[in-house]
């Protein structure tokens, strides 16, 4: 497990042969955490990124994007606390979270296939002065879990 805190305008990024995880902050979140942690199987792979904002953020769009590699066929859900809000097919899916989202921990989980195997699939984030970038390929499965602790 790689944690790291942001302060400033810090960058963090991680990465492993199939996933890397891009963090930016800026000044006005310096209390900001980060923790990303990778699980690796022979037919999944999970990635979880944990970050705190401030609730006066929320007034703000938080948008979230789901994207894919040209010639990449992308189909799954986003769920907001185990509740489906989108279901996406071809190449992703963007949304404003901020509606979704208030204080206390909030967990986004986006699920789903593409194909071919070997394309890359991005999911983003992006809220004021915040920018979370997931990149995973390889295996045809999507996992990623965003957990975002409104404060």
């Amino acid at each position: 497990m790689n944690t790291e805190t942001l302060v400033c305008s810090m960058v963090w990024i991680a990465t492993s042969a199939t996933t890397s995880t891009a963090i930016a902050g800026t000044l006005t979140q310096i209390n900001q955490t980060s923790t990303s942690t990778q699980q690796s199987t022979d037919s999944s792979q999970n990635q979880t990124t944990t970050i705190n904002l401030d609730s006066t953020e929320l007034k703000t769009p938080c948008i979230l994007e789901v994207s894919a590699t040209a010639n990449t066929e992308l189909s799954g859900t986003i769920t907001v606390n185990g509740k489906i809000i989108r279901q996406f097919r071809k190449q992703g899916a963007t949304l404003n979270l901020s509606p979704y989202l208030s204080r206390g921990k909030q967990t986004i989980k986006i699920l789903g296939r593409y194909a071919p195997a070997q394309s890359s699939v991005q999911v983003q984030f992006t809220g004021l002065g915040t920018q979370i970038s997931q990149q995973t390929g390889g295996n045809g499965v999507l996992t990623q879990t965003l957990v975002i602790n409104v404060i």
